[in-house]
């Protein structure tokens, strides 16, 4: 069973006594370094989709199940010829669930802005999407790839066997599991037989890289998420062919994630990691330079695309009229983990809704019940009148942040945007606190983790309109990023 009493800065400090325990960095099945992939399902086995239900799989005759892997084939090949690659200068890959809507059409904001001002200086670049495309509501089909399609043209299922029996006998495995079950509670066959599974998709999604980046032709590749397996294997493919690879941030980072956080790595360095982390800004990139500054990994701050492309909107922005009553503007971000809004926090809204305009902001990947769920339970606090959700949501975060005069969050990524536009944080979690360490220590942001009423309050006034302790860092615009990344 698993162990829930386990939080992430305990998982942190096992992680880090199991890579000066054992020799993870020369744990390899099928060219893959498996030690971040290791890390990720840990991790996600405890703090992500522990409690999903597995979606059955229909019978079906030997016939049929031949049949369709013919017919997908078919589809597949056909697909990738009507594509007629060109080379181009960047290839940029992310799920397309990191799309947002924006004037209408369902946009990357992290990627298509880059997209964007590259095709205006005349260099050329694809987005590689996955695990579904939908070409009548995303911004600019035309430069959208689906490799979804292209997947099972590079099946590895036949290795499983092969690869199974690789993994087994890996120097200090066995015993590693057997302490990852102790310590965690999660069952040793079941991750194991994770660990195998994503082994075989990040493979088929190295032959799937591998065919594109040879008909493209590009300088550069840049993924969103690293640690999916789609990216995984573009990182595989593109360090097999001498491409340098990015990592654009696209939320927290700091010593409480696992992806971002290493204290062993080997020589080569890790060959599903990036070759460039891209941060956002000065905190980010000192996460990520802690552990990086002696490997092959190395750290760029890139500047927020996002929040660039919008700064001129920004400037001349004006929010819903809520300045006639003069109260302060809280922004919360919320995330679809745990409890997304606890009791005590709706407590601390009911009681301060004649001295502060509350602005939830609901998280992009939250589903329209879970947003209705969470009005309801103000409509049942008689706290409704009390919230603006609407506005918050449907805006540009960077908007909406420019807009509020204090930022409350568990863990998002919002909290390094938020700094980034000179506005103050409230952290509540011991996640989040972890995350941004730095932002703390810089002044931007405090925690506040105690789940007593009044003294949240008495924090949000003290924390309102506070100023930072240090001067405000110097943004970093992404086109010269851009720039200086062509020139090399």
């Amino acid at each position: 069973m698993i162990n829930k009493n386990l939080n992430r800065a305990e998982l942190t400090e096992l992680f880090s006594l199991w890579e000066k325990r054992l020799p993870v960095e020369n744990w390899e099945v099928a060219g893959i370094l498996l030690w971040p992939l290791i890390k990720k399902c840990i991790y996600f086995s405890l703090f992500v989709d522990s409690t999903s239900k597995k979606k059955k799989k229909e019978n079906s005759s030997v016939l049929k199940r031949f049949t369709e892997k013919i017919q997908k084939h078919i589809k597949a090949r056909l697909y990738l010829k009507s594509l007629r690659l060109k080379r181009v200068t960047f290839l940029f890959c992310s799920s397309y669930e990191q799309r947002i809507v924006f004037k209408g059409k369902e946009f990357n904001r992290f990627l298509e802005p880059l997209m964007d001002y590259l095709e205006a200086k005349e260099f050329n670049s694809y987005l590689l999407e996955y695990p579904f495309i939908n070409k009548t509501k995303s911004n600019r089909p035309d430069r959208i790839i689906d490799v979804r399609k292209l997947l099972v043209l590079y099946s590895t299922s036949k290795n499983k066997d092969a690869y199974s029996n690789k993994f087994a006998n890996l120097e200090g495995l066995n015993s590693f599991i057997e302490d990852v079950y102790k310590e965690t509670g999660i069952d040793q066959d079941f991750l194991k037989k994770r660990i195998l599974k994503n082994i075989l998709a990040i493979k088929s999604w190295e032959g799937v890289f591998v065919k594109i980046i040879k008909l493209t032709k590009p300088q550069f590749v840049v993924g969103l998420v690293y640690y999916s397996n789609p990216i995984y294997g573009l990182n595989l493919a593109a360090n097999k062919l001498g491409i340098p690879s990015i990592d654009l941030q696209h939320g927290g980072l700091g010593t409480a994630h696992p992806a971002y956080n290493f204290s062993k790595v080997p020589n080569e360095g890790y060959n599903i990691l990036p070759k460039v982390f891209w941060a956002w800004n000065d905190s980010s990139y000192k996460d990520i330079l802690n552990w990086s500054k002696n490997t092959p990994h190395k750290v760029i701050n890139g500047g927020n695309p996002w929040i660039g492309y919008l700064s001129k909107k920004m400037a001349v922005s004006g929010h819903k009229d809520f300045s006639s009553n003069n109260k302060p503007v809280i922004l919360f971000t919320l995330q679809p983990i745990g409890d997304v809004i606890s009791s005590y926090f709706l407590e601390v809204i009911a009681k301060t809704k004649d001295r502060f305009n509350w602005w939830l902001r609901f998280h992009p990947r939250m589903t329209e019940i879970e947003k209705n769920a969470i009005v309801d339970r103000f409509k049942r606090n008689d706290s409704l009148e009390a919230i603006e959700y609407e506005y918050s949501t449907s805006s540009p975060l960077p908007v909406a942040i420019n807009e509020c005069d204090l930022h409350i969050s568990l863990s998002s990524g919002s909290v390094i945007e938020a700094a980034m536009m000179n506005k103050y944080s409230l952290i509540i979690s011991e996640t989040g606190a972890n995350y941004y360490a730095n932002i703390i220590a810089d002044g931007w942001a405090e925690s506040c983790l105690s789940e007593n009423v009044d003294v949240i309050i008495e924090k949000i006034e003290a924390s309102l309109n506070k100023k930072s302790l240090v001067n405000k860092e110097d943004f970093v615009d992404y086109r010269r990023t851009l720039d200086a990344l062509i020139k090399e």
